[in-house]
């Protein structure tokens, strides 16, 4: 079903419907149509936004589902809706399932051989919890109005081939505690606004072409146990804030440009249990405080330019962790006093 038409029967449907808001103000099919030709942005799309979401909660979902459904070729999804059968509530579409009040509060549908962009419509999901779009053939931007679903806590959107920016609004998700957009071919910085995400304890970004510095303001997200920025472009030092990560058990930076000396900070995350910073351009002595990390199962530094160990104590330790691998330099070499 091609969006005009999906559209057009959604629309017609929403009109016929009797007047039940008519002393409210104008019906869900006029207030939703007027959304759409709002830039979210503008003057009054947060009141109107607030005001479908009051009133329309139900028929925005629709609409948010029929955009994803056109946008991304539905017709030939591996297991498909069936958006022609009014009899058949979207609740009980294949990986959709609602709250007490017929709306989606989770979506599902991994590996189904979706194409195409995900539609702006998607931020109409406003209680959505968890969504799961991992391993499809999406392309596109990532769209900024997914920082609408203030309620979202899982977002997984890996192994697709979203290109572009990471919105800045995906700050706005602060109940977020897991987001994975690893294996596509984002690009441009790390947003600095990920740091509001206080609640998150799992992030891959890895797999991307991400370029820039790693933000400082990931040192905010302390409840972090799960940190992968592998197989980036990202350059400049490790922010000495990643100290206070200190929930953090895997820490894996490896195939990345990142230069300059490993922080002593680093020594402040006690129940780190991986640091795995293989094939960057790291130098200089590696700090003498790593040795408080006494739960470490995997140091891994090799296709780095370290020079040698700040002390016997560090390199005595760095042996008797489990897996551990470096060049030589810095092999045995002690730094001199």
């Amino acid at each position: 079903m091609k969006k005009s038409v999906a559209f057009s029967i959604l629309l017609c449907a929403l009109i016929a419907v009797p007047a039940i808001f008519a002393d409210e103000g104008p019906s869900c099919a006029r207030i939703i149509k007027a959304l759409e030709h709002v830039r979210p942005h503008s003057p009054g799309y947060a009141k109107l936004y607030e005001r479908v979401q009051e009133r329309c909660g139900e028929e925005i979902d629709l609409v948010a589902l029929l955009a994803l459904y056109d946008a991304t070729d539905g017709e030939n999804w591996n297991d498909s809706w069936p958006v022609d059968n009014p009899d058949e509530h979207f609740c009980g579409w294949l990986g959709v399932s609602c709250n007490s009040n017929n709306r989606v509060d989770n979506l599902s549908l991994p590996s189904n051989g979706l194409s195409g962009n995900i539609p702006p419509e998607i931020g109409y999901l406003a209680k959505l919890t968890s969504l799961y779009f991992y391993d499809n053939q999406l392309i596109g931007n990532i769209p900024p109005e997914l920082g609408n679903l203030v309620e979202l806590t899982l977002l997984d959107l890996s192994s697709n081939q979203l290109t572009g920016n990471i919105p800045s609004e995906t700050g706005n998700l602060v109940n977020l505690w897991l987001v994975n957009l690893s294996e596509n071919s984002l690009s441009g910085s790390i947003p600095l606004e990920l740091g509001n995400l206080s609640n998150l304890e799992k992030i891959w970004l890895g797999g991307n072409q991400l370029t820039g510095s790693i933000p400082p303001e990931i040192g905010n997200m302390t409840n972090l146990v799960m940190l992968d920025f592998n197989a980036n472009q990202l350059s400049g030092s490790i922010p000495p804030e990643l100290g206070n990560l200190q929930n953090l058990r895997e820490l894996h930076l490896p195939f990345n440009q990142l230069e300059g000396t490993i922080p002593r900070e680093l020594g402040m995350m006690t129940n780190l249990e991986e640091m795995v910073f293989y094939d960057n351009k790291l130098s200089g002595p590696i700090p003498h405080e790593l040795i408080n990390l006494e739960k470490l199962q995997n140091l891994t530094l090799v296709k780095n330019f370290l020079s040698c160990w700040e002390t016997e104590a560090v390199l005595q330790w760095a042996k008797e962790v489990p897996i551990h691998e470096w060049d030589d330099p810095p092999g045995e070499d002690i730094c001199p006093s």
